[in-house]
């Protein structure tokens, strides 16, 4: 018989363990298999029709979406406008140069301290015991 060794959590017989040089997954993910990121990105890529002012369009379905929010957003729906909001962050955040300040008029940026302000509002508030 071979040499004696301990077996138990975390020390498999010798007949259990990776040989050398051979993956423990030899198939792997087949070659194509697309990801989340890739699926997403097809999916909201693909055209719609919509209509829109008495016409039909052929838009994406990421598109859509956005004109979605923007809509709710526009007619006054607050989460939507958070949504939008944050979406632009997001976005403009890599790009500081999207929004130059000095472009804002003074009633854009009083707009915005009135949406800020209004949304600071309806936030819950902590306690002195919640981080």
């Amino acid at each position: 018989m071979s040499e004696e060794f301990d077996v138990g959590y975390g020390k498999p017989p010798k007949s259990g363990q990776f040989k050398k040089g051979k993956s423990g997954n030899p198939k792997g993910r087949p070659k194509g298999t697309k990801n989340l990121k890739s699926d997403l990105q097809d999916e909201l890529g693909e055209k719609i029709v919509i209509s829109e002012s008495g016409k039909t369009k052929k838009i994406s379905k990421q598109k859509a979406l956005v004109k979605g929010i923007a809509a709710k957003a526009i007619g006054g729906n607050v989460p939507a406008m958070k949504v939008l909001l944050d979406l632009i962050v997001r976005v403009t955040q890599d790009d500081p140069d999207s929004i130059p300040e000095e472009s804002l008029s003074a009633a854009d940026k009083q707009i915005l301290e009135n949406f800020k302000s209004e949304i600071l509002k309806s936030a819950p508030r902590k306690t002195k015991g919640e981080k």
